[in-house]
């Protein structure tokens, strides 16, 4: 009876984990919707501190473009495949943000950095590049969704007409002719 209980009691603590494993599997397989809280605004002076190093053209322009960025990834759908990549970008730009400042808080006794100048325009034309990107994928959705309600609308008339319009065989001829 001993062997059987423990035999039991084992199996119980092998289907808790199983059990446990598949609900952990579960939970991080869902898809989260990313939102504007993930991604951190600019240069917070609590963890920024260094203000003059803030005031660096560089990091300016990137906290800028960031901002742009952010307003257009809020007036999406946050569902929506756009959403999701400039999620993505949004990401990575912070990340870049954030070494941008160590680089400028290092190097500030040497004044600004060329290669934060250089990285700041780039992380620009890339912006530029990703909104054109994004205005022609929601031009190419509109224009495709303004010509489904156009097909349904001629789809309705031509319906309406087959109803309004005697068919053949209930033709009356009008008498006098």
């Amino acid at each position: 009876m001993d062997d059987s209980m423990t035999m039991i009691m084992n199996l119980g603590a092998v289907a808790a984990v199983a059990l446990g494993a598949i609900l952990l599997i579960w939970r991080t397989s869902i898809r989260r919707t990313p939102t504007h809280a993930d991604v951190v605004l600019g240069y917070p002076p609590d963890q920024f501190p260094a203000h003059d190093v803030i005031n660096q053209a560089a990091l300016r322009t990137l906290a800028t473009t960031q901002s742009r960025l952010l307003a257009i990834y809020d007036g999406l759908p946050q569902s929506s495949d756009s959403a999701r990549r400039l999620h993505t970008f949004l990401l990575e730009l912070r990340a870049i943000m954030d070494v941008a400042y160590q680089v400028a808080l290092i190097t500030r006794a040497y004044g600004p950095s060329p290669q934060l100048t250089r990285i700041a325009a780039e992380v620009q034309q890339i912006e530029a590049q990703l909104t054109q990107q994004m205005i022609h994928r929601l031009l190419s959705y509109e224009a495709d969704a303004q010509e489904e309600l156009l097909n349904g609308r001629f789809a309705s008339l031509r319906e309406l007409v087959r109803e309004i319009t005697p068919s053949a065989e209930t033709h009356v001829p009008m008498l006098g002719r």
